[in-house]
């Protein structure tokens, strides 16, 4: 019920107002095109499903994986991600995958098709207990979302 009101909002405010109109608050002038614009993305945003959003992500993580060096599964990067995360392949209904970047960065980041990717130079800073909370909190993104 919100997500339609919301919708209506959006397109009411769409059909009101042409590309070329402009708003003025105060001593701002507001682009009336471009908040058109945005807020067709975000009838666009709203209106994705959970497997268009997979999908997106999953064509990101591809390019990321093959444009940052990743850490094979048999050494000291690979392989501790593996024992932390051998058996979580699957979080209520969500398939779970893990790699490691060998950067020098100090991130973790998570995506809506289950991709999860640790940063080596984080894995250098912490212990096994606070990267599992790292990924706890990692997943946490992906599944508040769903």
């Amino acid at each position: 019920m919100k997500n339609t009101f919301i919708l209506s909002i959006i397109c009411c405010t769409l059909l009101v107002f042409n590309s070329n109109a402009q708003l003025k608050l105060g001593n701002k002038k507001i682009d009336m095109g471009k908040a058109a614009q945005a807020a067709a993305d975000a009838v666009t945003a709203v209106t994705l499903s959970d497997d268009d959003v997979a999908a997106i992500c999953k064509e990101a993580v591809d390019w990321m994986d093959e444009n940052n060096p990743v850490s094979a599964e048999d050494n000291e990067y690979g392989a501790r991600l593996k024992r932390l995360t051998g058996n979580l392949d699957n979080y209520d209904g969500l398939n779970l995958n893990f790699k490691v970047y060998k950067v020098t960065d100090i991130n973790a980041f998570a995506c809506g098709d289950g991709s999860i990717r640790l940063f080596s130079s984080l894995m250098d800073i912490m212990d096994d207990d606070e990267l599992m909370a790292i990924i706890g909190h990692e997943i946490g993104h992906i599944k508040i979302q769903m």
